[in-house]
């Protein structure tokens, strides 16, 4: 189920996404701050949209999608480890190009095997 992060649920996405920064930090290079935390590319927060994945109540995942020009952009795009694998970001994925119909740029940066055979 596509939930929008919002300031009341951004906790969640406070440790997801560090955890995606850990676990992508073997494509790039990214070393965390002197508090232990990765500074962030980007973020959910206006003018872009962030969204966790449901499943049986839990965030198993969440997606930060932008505007760059005409087109939209998943900018972020997480499902967790346990979590990989079923279908789930399929799933996840066509919920927001659902939402949001239109042109559509799909990025990933070099390394980044697992997301460019995912999209």
């Amino acid at each position: 189920m596509l939930e929008n992060i919002t300031e009341a649920n951004a906790s969640i996405f406070d440790v997801l996404v560090q955890q995606y920064e850990e676990e992508f930090a073997l494509v790039t290079r990214k070393k965390p701050e002197a508090d232990g935390k990765y500074v962030l590319d980007s973020d959910w927060k206006v003018p872009n949209v962030g969204f966790y994945w449901k499943m049986d109540g839990e965030v198993v995942g969440f997606a930060i999608k932008a505007t760059a020009g005409s087109f939209s952009d998943i900018t972020e795009f997480y499902i967790k480890p346990s979590h990989r694998g079923q279908g789930i970001g399929e799933l996840f994925a066509f919920a927001i190009f659902d939402r949001y119909v239109g042109d559509w740029q799909v990025r990933q940066i070099e390394g980044a095997d697992l997301a460019r055979g995912f999209w």
